[in-house]
């Protein structure tokens, strides 16, 4: 919905540039995002890039939300450099998941990358507006056999720092 009335756009990124984008953060900041949030942090340094070629005295602001730790991305991420006696991966090559060690949001991942389409992630703060209206939401967004849905329901907490 936000994509068509020109709210959002979207920037796709491949495994590669998702897993440079992981290796900055961490060198640089210390932090070590979760791969779903390195794949946004790689889609703003491509859009950082294309603006810098076409306006090289440009100076954006972005915020990116990283929306999880990198914790349960540590042996993904040892296997992608080739810190565990693996070859580091050429560009371009597809992560591969190794389906005993992954939970239901790795496992929902790994099938829409085996059927070549980028995961759909939604997230829900629950309770908001009311709690029969997130339950409604909640019930409705999974993916459905026809394909229309979400492959991973993120479900929040909201607080209130007041």
């Amino acid at each position: 919905m936000a994509r068509c009335d020109r709210r959002a756009t979207y920037e796709p990124v491949t495994d590669a540039e998702a897993m440079e984008a992981l290796q900055l953060l961490t060198q640089t900041e210390g932090i070590m995002p979760a791969i779903e949030s390195a794949h946004a942090l790689a889609g703003a340094m491509r859009v950082g890039r294309r603006l810098a070629e076409t306006d090289p005295d440009a100076r954006p602001l972005y915020v990116v939300n990283l929306s999880g730790r990198g914790d349960k991305d540590v042996d993904s991420a040892m296997t992608w450099f080739g810190l565990d006696g693996n070859p580091t991966p050429q560009p371009g090559r597809r992560m591969t998941f190794d389906p005993a060690r992954l939970g239901n949001s790795g496992l929902a991942y790994a099938t829409a990358c085996a059927e070549g389409r980028a995961a759909l992630v939604g997230y829900l703060p629950v309770g908001y507006p009311g709690v029969a209206t997130s339950v409604d939401a909640i019930v409705a967004s999974p993916r459905a056999a026809d394909g229309v849905g979400c492959d991973v329901v993120e479900i929040g907490m909201p607080y209130s720092d007041r």
